[in-house]
């Protein structure tokens, strides 16, 4: 359910183009219920039921402002992908020209790939910094040595680190903990 609301209700972040198509297929689904129920309610009204102007404007209203803002947040993320401002979103109300080229753009155009000014491409998870990247070694490698205790193999780490630091090289493992800056590490 969070992913749909963020799909619908949000202007940041990226997708592609079908998580467009489907969070455009959810809005088309949920405003035509919402349509659908005043559409009962005018049959309703038909055969003898009295329901007054107000509420049906009452329920209208709320309609209108979720496919306003659901079709603008869509296009938005939409366009971030594409690595265009939201407001490229506006373009689509000029008739013909702008029309063709927001589907062009939403529907037909691949993603720009790897980062751009509006975060990682879509299904790409959130980038680590240093410090939570050192974290989750520590955490990971912690879970190792667990289990190669478990499995009656604890010197196996020793056993590395000591031929590294024989060899004239850095230690590998420090304390059984990977080293916090070398190959591969980024400071921030």
């Amino acid at each position: 359910m969070s992913r749909l609301f963020y799909l619908l209700f949000s202007f940041s972040g990226r997708i592609g183009r079908l998580s467009f198509a489907l969070g455009t297929l959810a809005q088309i689904i949920l405003i035509a219920s919402g349509f659908a129920t005043l559409v009962f309610s005018f049959v309703l009204t038909r055969h003898g039921a009295k329901i007054d102007e107000t509420v049906m404007s009452l329920w209208m209203a709320p309609i209108f402002m979720f496919a306003v803002w659901s079709s603008l947040a869509l296009s938005s993320k939409r366009l971030h992908d594409r690595d265009l401002s939201g407001l490229w979103t506006l373009i689509a109300f000029i008739p013909g020209v702008g029309t063709v080229w927001w589907l062009a753009q939403t529907f037909g155009m691949q993603g720009t790939t790897g980062e751009n000014r509006y975060g990682m491409p879509p299904g790409h998870g959130r980038v680590l910094d240093a410090d939570e990247e050192d974290d989750l070694d520590r955490r990971i490698n912690g879970v190792s040595v667990r289990a190669a205790r478990y499995a009656g193999i604890p010197d196996i780490l020793k056993e590395a680190s000591a031929q590294t630091r024989s060899r004239g090289g850095a230690p590998a493992l420090q304390n059984g903990i990977p080293r916090a800056h070398g190959f591969g590490r980024r400071r921030a």
